[in-house]
């Protein structure tokens, strides 16, 4: 994760909709969607002192009921900030199901989707909810993170061909990049990172 600068001037809204969340959304369906626990990791590591909450019944229960359909509520707080969701209790197709027919799977599974409902009202994976794949914000955030890993990888690999022409063991020098990044091609590192750590340690061996 990573990569955001957060400061007093940017909103809990501006910060988690800039988040690039394509990496971890999961098909399901026919829609795309942001698992809960990828969700509640990006909140916090970014307010580590969020906090969310389920509603529960007069009677205790963790879900609502009319009589006919059950949903479930939950509260989710960031740095003071709260915001509310709902979320209907489903089956698997999506569907709404009738009160008598809810199971405990059920209404544990709306509860995190509907913790990941009430991420989006504060921005994070918002566009998922109609049909958008990123913010225009997220994008510039993601080209500019491709921009970065080319201009890292380019420097990687010229100086690792450098190092092998002044006769530096290739085997070697291969093998500590993976010590390093899990990877002995460095045109396979994907994060940036990672890639500037590997960049450092090859300037250090070229001295």
């Amino acid at each position: 994760m990573g990569g955001i600068i957060i400061s007093d001037n940017k909103s809990i809204y501006q910060t988690l909709s800039s988040i690039d969340v394509s990496g971890k959304v999961k098909p399901k369906n026919g829609m795309n969607y942001l698992p809960w626990a990828s969700a509640w990791a990006y909140i916090k590591e970014y307010f580590p002192r969020s906090s969310y909450t389920v509603v529960r019944d007069d009677n205790g229960n963790l879900y609502h009921t009319d009589g006919k359909t059950c949903w479930v509520e939950t509260v989710l707080s960031i740095n003071g900030e709260t915001q509310e969701e709902q979320l209907a209790i489903m089956d698997n197709r999506n569907k709404s199901v009738s009160a008598d027919q809810v199971e405990s799977t059920m209404v544990n599974k709306a509860i995190k989707r509907c913790l990941t409902k009430n991420a989006a009202l504060f921005g994070l994976g918002l566009n998922l909810w109609y049909g958008e794949e990123l913010s225009d914000e997220a994008k510039r955030t993601k080209a500019k993170k491709v921009s970065d890993l080319d201009v890292l990888k380019g420097k990687v690999v010229s100086i690792c061909k450098e190092l092998v022409s002044k006769g530096v063991d290739s085997k070697a020098l291969y093998a500590s990049i993976a010590d390093m990044s899990g990877h002995q091609n460095p045109t396979k590192i994907t994060d940036v990172e990672t890639l500037k750590i590997v960049l450092e340690r090859l300037e250090q061996w070229e001295a």
